[in-house]
């Protein structure tokens, strides 16, 4: 009789499985990303340098592009155009 106790094994294993992927489609949905598990102070920390760093590297490419002038324009500055302009 051994095959009676399979039908309630399955429905506990099937039930720890639809808890465990509900959980994971639930963070993949709201953070697009798995939940981390483990992470100290050190690694949240670290997270958020990454991102500071990368926001400091955004805003000064963006302030380069702004600056950043042709060199054509740049070696005629203050000239006139054959002195008309």
């Amino acid at each position: 009789m051994p095959y009676e106790s399979a039908p309630p094994f399955i429905i506990i294993v099937g039930a720890f499985c639809a808890m465990a992927g509900i959980q994971y489609l639930g963070n993949d949905v709201i953070y697009g990303k798995p939940k981390p598990m483990g992470q100290d102070d050190w690694d949240k920390k670290l997270v958020e340098r990454d991102v500071r760093i990368l926001e400091e590297t955004r805003l000064k490419k963006e302030q380069d592009k702004k600056k950043k002038v042709s060199g054509y324009a740049e070696l005629n500055k203050g000239r006139k155009w054959f002195g008309i302009l």
